[in-house]
């Protein structure tokens, strides 16, 4: 993995749980956060996701780029851009979305973009493993580009773990957004709801988000 201490730093963000986590350790490592990045691809949760990039953005203190990809999309069958738990994806689209993400990275001259896959993600398909995001970065870099790395920190990490990092490092999971059928709260019912709660009850903590159906209904 690379040392991102003085490294420059964009968040590929998702407004949820993981990229804030990934944004308090690269900043704890030393890393000059740049810029969060959040690609709008029409999928239902896309206005409660941006709230919650806003608000990290906001506490990090810098700039949230929304690049809106809906048509682009749409086009391609519709779905998520990537691995959310029990959503609908989209073909070959973490190399999509690694690759906007690469040539937004060029313009701010980041040596990094950081994101939050993680070692459930990895598990579920290739195109979710460090492997795969060093082979992208690769193709990049193999055309002569001054290209920033795919990077994610939490790779080898699964969600409990991170939970348990994240509060560490003072992660506000009040504000993170995990749900992939509501836009104003938690449906508690939904297969992202449910790995976020079980993630939480399983190193022993209350998730402070609200939701319609709490935890012991979905266990």
């Amino acid at each position: 993995m690379p040392d991102v201490e003085g490294r420059r730093v964009i968040l590929l963000t998702s407004g949820g749980p993981d990229s804030a986590t990934v944004a308090k350790l690269v900043e704890e490592q030393g890393a000059e956060m740049v810029a969060a990045l959040y690609l709008k691809s029409g999928h239902p949760a896309d206005e409660a996701e941006l709230r919650s990039a806003r608000a990290l953005a906001d506490e990090l203190g810098i700039h949230l780029e929304v690049i809106d990809v809906t048509d682009v999309v749409d086009k391609l069958g519709g779905g998520a851009l990537t691995r959310h738990a029990g959503g609908v994806l989209t073909d070959f689209g973490t190399a999509i979305m690694g690759s906007i993400a690469i040539a937004y990275g060029m313009r701010r001259s980041a040596d990094l973009i950081c994101i939050g896959l993680h070692k459930d993600d990895a598990d579920a398909g290739r195109q979710y493993t460090e492997g795969f995001l060093e082979a992208l970065s690769n193709v990049a870099r193999d055309h002569g580009l001054a290209a920033p790395r795919l990077h994610a920190p939490l790779i080898a990490m699964r969600k409990p773990e991170i939970v348990a990092l994240g509060s560490r490092l003072g992660v506000d999971f009040a504000s993170t957004w995990s749900c992939i059928v509501s836009a104003s709260q938690h449906c508690g019912l939904c297969e992202a709801c449910k790995a976020r709660d079980h993630a939480f009850i399983e190193i022993g903590l209350t998730d402070p988000a609200p939701r319609s159906s709490r935890p012991s209904e979905v266990a």
